[in-house]
């Protein structure tokens, strides 16, 4: 990964953070930006762009590519930083996707878990190298990962597509600590996606910089996905009535709501993959669980919780 250093030193534009979004793929975290966009102009007052996806979905890749293995020149930074902030004057850009890191496809290439990782967020961030950044992971159980993954594609066979990977090796640590080795000293900052219904308000507020007291558009966003509308609606208006609580009495609030009226249909995950029992399921599942606490450790890491 050796690169050709960058010789003129940057501008203003260096001053700007970048923060990159990525993880679990079949998770929430495809609806993050469309959250923050809802409020457009509390993110502009705040000098915030979240650009949608789509924005730079092959702009990245064709960067890379054109890069050869080089680092840009300030002249081809400054091209793809106005390109991702539409020319607007910003102190943050948040990056989304999922895919960053991979494509859940190739997610077990090589018998390994997202073995690219490492190399694909180097690349990424190289495109500007000279900006401070940190990076946001959604992780989940792979037992639900890698099974939606799998049932989103038809071109593998089960053979070929967990390429004969051993399943208790699985662990989203090891792809922390990848992006730690190439990117080292770059804050990251992970949560679960079982938990995200909870604490989706704080993951909003972490990645744009809002003030925590500010109200946001998307605060409900994931945990009404899961409700019955008669428990959404009753929850939000209890909620506006009680404009006063913190952040940990709110969350008290939606577990209360949630536990009445969570739609069991909306959480429950069927996992349809040849070879796998109930006892495949609950020793990957312990393995997570022992890998969250793992990465609530990890140095440079901060673990958002409910």
């Amino acid at each position: 990964m050796d690169k050709e250093q960058a010789t003129v030193k940057p501008g203003l534009r260096a001053n700007v953070k970048i923060n990159y979004h990525f993880g679990a793929p079949f998770a929430e975290n495809d609806h993050l930006i469309w959250s923050l966009r809802k409020d457009t102009i509390l993110l502009a007052e705040n000098r915030v762009s979240a650009p949608r996806p789509k924005k730079f979905k092959t702009l990245i890749p064709k960067a890379i590519s054109d890069l050869e293995g080089n680092f840009p020149t300030l002249a081809e930074q400054d091209k793809f930083f106005d390109f991702i902030s539409s020319g607007d004057p910003v102190d943050r850009i948040i990056l989304s996707n999922p895919n960053f890191i991979g494509a859940p496809t190739w997610m077990l290439s090589g018998g390994k878990f997202f073995p690219n990782a490492g190399r694909n967020i180097y690349n990424i961030h190289s495109l500007l190298p000279d900006n401070p950044s940190e990076y946001f992971i959604g992780i989940s159980n792979p037992v639900t990962c890698l099974s939606a993954a799998f049932g989103a594609q038809t071109s593998r066979s089960n053979r070929q597509f967990f390429n004969n990977v051993e399943l208790d090796t699985i662990r989203w640590s090891t792809v922390i600590q990848s992006i730690q080795q190439v990117s080292p000293g770059t804050p990251i900052t992970v949560w679960c996606d079982e938990e995200t219904p909870i604490i989706w308000p704080t993951i909003l507020r972490e990645i744009s910089g809002i003030d925590p007291q500010v109200e946001m558009a998307g605060d409900l966003d994931i945990i009404k996905k899961i409700m019955s509308k008669e428990g959404g609606d009753r929850m939000e208006a209890y909620l506006q009535a009680h404009p006063k609580l913190n952040e940990l009495q709110r969350r008290r609030v939606k577990d209360e709501f949630l536990r009445k009226f969570v739609l069991e249909s909306a959480v429950e995950k069927e996992i349809d993959l040849k070879g796998w029992t109930d006892d495949t399921v609950d020793a990957m599942t312990d393995i997570y669980e022992d890998d969250i606490d793992f990465i609530d450790q990890m140095p440079g890491v901060t673990l958002i919780s409910a």
